[in-house]
Order: C-alpha cells, then structure tokens, then sequence
C-alpha cells in the first residue's frame, strides 16, 4: 500500500510538471498572452497611422492641385514649359 501512495505521488508531481513547465502549459500561456498584448499595442499604433494617412488620402482626393504640389514638393517635379534653376552656394558661403 504504502509503494502505492509513493507511485501516485511521482506520478501526480509528473503531471503537475506538465501542466505547468511543459508543452502548452501554464507558462507557454503566459508567455503568449504576454506576445499578444505587445501585438494588439502594435495594431493599435498601426491603427492609427493608417487613420492619419487614409485622411492624407482623401485630402489628395479632394482638392485638385493637392496632387501637383505633393509631386513639386516631395518629388521635385516641374511642369512642362518651366525651366528649372538649381542654385548652389559657393565654398566661401558654406564656411560662413
């Protein structure tokens, strides 16, 4: 009897250290509810960004020139017929 009780013991503590050290134990759960609180905050940032640039969007959509001034801003383009003046400062006036 008492060769029994030390058997169901080791293999009680065997089972509990599955359930909590092993493969999709207690601790791999933890682990990833902590991986998906971090992704959900990532979401949420992305979220928001993607909120800033679709109004962006339709901001580009809306007024008619928003376009041609973004390409002459960010890219610098120019129309056909204008002639296009690069001015780069003398040596002397970097020093200064």
């Amino acid at each position: 009897m008492r060769y029994l009780a030390i058997v169901l013991v080791i293999f009680l503590a065997l089972l509990q250290y599955k359930l909590w050290f092993g493969a999709g134990g207690v601790t791999d759960a933890m682990h990833t509810k902590k991986l998906l609180k971090k992704q959900q905050l990532l979401n949420k940032n992305y979220a928001e960004r993607d909120k800033v640039l679709l109004s962006e969007v339709q901001a580009l959509r809306k007024r008619s020139g928003a376009v041609k001034q973004e390409a002459r801003e960010e890219l610098g383009m120019i129309k056909k017929g204008e002639v296009f003046y690069r001015v780069v400062p003398l040596s002397s006036d970097l020093k200064k």
